[in-house]
């Protein structure tokens, strides 16, 4: 039971974590848009140019860290300490 509790607890942070980073993604680049012409690149020479990319890394990263999350605790979900065998 504890299990579950921490994997969904782990799981909504990732899920705001995830949130966070979508808008990070749309505040960056409305920000970088006149400094980089709208074209967004990992490798850019201008670290502002670089941000949306870093943003959508952290929220596709935190997603797949709630998906995980979230099927370790529908496993977890039938174990408990009374099954002594």
């Amino acid at each position: 039971m504890a299990w579950r509790v921490i994997f969904i607890a782990l799981s909504v942070i990732f899920v705001l974590a995830a949130g966070w980073c979508a808008l990070w993604i749309l505040s960056s680049a409305s920000l970088a848009c006149q400094a980089c012409d709208c074209s967004y690149s990992l490798f850019h020479e201008i670290p502002r140019c670089r941000q949306p990319y870093y943003a959508m890394i952290g929220a596709g990263a935190s997603a797949l860290g709630a998906v995980a999350c979230i099927v370790l605790a529908i496993r977890h979900r039938g174990e408990s300490k009374d099954n002594a065998t």
